[in-house]
């Protein structure tokens, strides 16, 4: 798989990673195979795309990635997301947060991180 998770429950936090080439269906698939689990309602998530070649995938499809992601019942409103990148996709990152924005669902709060440490702090 191109994304995966690990999941820590005594943190309450999911562990994503990326590595190869992305997909607007790896996006989907990772959201149905991870956060399809009603257990996970409420989980923070630190989702580290520094190894993942974005070049497949275009503005439009983040915005299919955040039209999904709004309408799954496990993202609490009050859980993270730090989204650890690269300087190379931070405008791809920067359209996701702004894609999101334009969503008018309550969803869970999300930062960019280009620093590991830095994100897990954030998460806490």
């Amino acid at each position: 798989m191109k994304i995966v998770s690990i999941l820590d429950v005594d943190n309450r936090c999911v562990y994503t990673s990326c590595k190869g080439l992305i997909t607007l269906e790896d996006f989907l698939s990772y959201h149905q195979t991870t956060w399809g689990k009603s257990e996970l309602y409420g989980f923070n998530e630190l989702f580290d795309a520094r190894e993942g070649d974005f070049s497949g995938i275009y503005f439009s499809d983040l915005l299919t990635v955040a039209k999904q992601a709004s309408g799954l019942i496990t993202l609490a409103p009050d859980s993270r997301a730090a989204i650890v990148i690269t300087p190379a996709q931070d405008e791809l990152g920067q359209f996701y947060q702004a894609a999101k924005s334009l969503i008018n669902t309550p969803t869970r709060e999300t930062q960019l991180f280009f620093d590991i440490d830095a994100a897990r702090d954030w998460l806490g």
